[in-house]
């Protein structure tokens, strides 16, 4: 008995399509907030005159096992407080691995948004530094468990 061609590549299909596992399905991202007090204020300053400059620093710790590259987010929802003035924009610059003392990002913060500052290989530890990116400015806020910045990793 001859079995139609299209038959064949119609159940060669199925099999296929049956037996392939579902690798592309989006697993959901773990977070990890700073180390240190929670909640704690993160304040940035810088003036020309007379000069002065006030940087942050943020460092995680990341689990060993991570999947895939860690994220330094920004994560302030809708109406959160948070207080800026003269050039709020910040360069967040690497304290640790192969690009330390190098910017890495540079964001200007707001309430109401969601923002991938970079991407890295995962260390077991990771810290940045926030400066102004400009002559004058400020930023503080408050990180908290749910606001402030995360690095996201297992994504």
């Amino acid at each position: 008995m001859q079995l139609p061609v299209t038959f064949l590549v119609a159940l060669a299909s199925a099999l296929t399509a049956t037996a392939t596992p579902v690798t592309n399905a989006k697993r959901a991202c773990q977070t990890t907030v700073p180390r240190g007090p929670i909640p704690r204020t993160i304040a940035v300053s810088k003036r020309a005159s007379p000069p002065s400059s006030s940087p942050a620093t943020v460092s995680f710790s990341v689990p060993g096992g991570v999947v895939g590259p860690c994220s330094l987010v920004a994560s302030l929802p809708a109406g959160y407080p948070i207080s800026t003035s003269g050039n709020p924009q910040l360069n967040f610059i690497a304290l640790d691995g192969p690009a330390t003392g190098s910017i890495v990002g540079t964001a200007t913060l707001a309430a109401g948004e969601f923002r991938t500052i970079n991407s890295f290989s995962c260390r077991p530890s990771m810290g940045f530094r926030l400066e102004i990116a400009g002559v004058e400015g400020s930023v503080r806020f408050e990180q908290t468990e749910h606001a402030g910045l995360f690095l996201t990793y297992n994504c």
